[in-house]
C-alpha cells in the first residue's frame, strides 16, 4: 500500500483515519488515496442504499413486537 500517514492526516478532521485505513486493509487493490475515496464514497453509496429497507424493517419489527406484547402482556406493557 503507497498511502502514507501524510494522505491520511488531510482527511482526519472530516472522516475518522481508524476507518479509512480499514477500508486500505480489506481491499489489496487500493493503492493510492484516490483508489481510497473512490472506495469510501462507493460504500457510503451502497450504505444510503440500504437505509430505507433497513427503516422499514426495524419499523415492522418494532410494530409486530408491540403487537404481540400487547396480546401477551396488556396495553401498557
Amino acid at each position: 500500500m503507497n498511502i502514507s500517514d501524510k494522505d491520511f492526516e488531510l482527511y482526519e478532521k472530516t472522516i475518522s483515519v481508524e476507518r479509512l485505513k480499514s477500508f486500505a486493509l480489506h481491499n489489496r487493490n487500493i493503492s493510492t488515496i484516490d483508489d481510497l475515496k473512490e472506495y469510501y464514497i462507493a460504500n457510503t453509496i451502497l450504505s444510503q442504499a440500504f437505509y430505507p429497507i433497513l427503516s422499514t424493517i426495524e419499523i415492522t419489527l418494532r410494530n409486530a413486537i408491540d403487537v404481540t406484547f400487547k396480546k401477551l402482556l396488556d396495553n401498557n406493557w
